[in-house]
């Protein structure tokens, strides 16, 4: 018994760990319900791919589903966690920070005469 232990504990600590990801659908959702005044489109984001989030809404009868983009997450989706950020957004953020450096340092330059 005692090896069995002992083996199980080997494999334990021998076994690489495991990582989650899941994907990230935006959708562009239109409502095809004409009875409804007040019919707005919009954009959602998801992890239901698109057939299970057509489906859990009442079906291709009552929305209309695009697929505007998709992307993969690290980790996982319980207790409510937010997605993670499209790569468009987090290049986004790049760009700005690397336009308010360079702002910046031409700020600077003027300043001191540097041209």
């Amino acid at each position: 018994m005692q090896k069995v232990f002992l083996l199980f504990l080997l494999i334990l600590g021998i076994t690489p760990s495991a990582f989650g990801e899941y994907r990230v659908y935006q959708y562009y959702v239109r409502n095809k319900n004409t009875f409804i005044q007040d019919n707005p489109s919009y954009i959602i984001t998801s992890n239901l791919p698109p057939r299970a989030y057509v489906s859990y809404h009442g079906g291709y009868s009552n929305v209309e589903v695009d697929l505007v983009r998709t992307w993969m997450c690290p980790g996982h989706t319980g207790d409510r966690k937010e997605y993670c950020d499209s790569p468009y957004k987090q290049l986004r953020k790049i760009l700005e920070d690397q336009n308010k450096n360079v702002l910046n340092n031409t700020t600077k330059e003027v300043i001191r005469g540097d041209q």
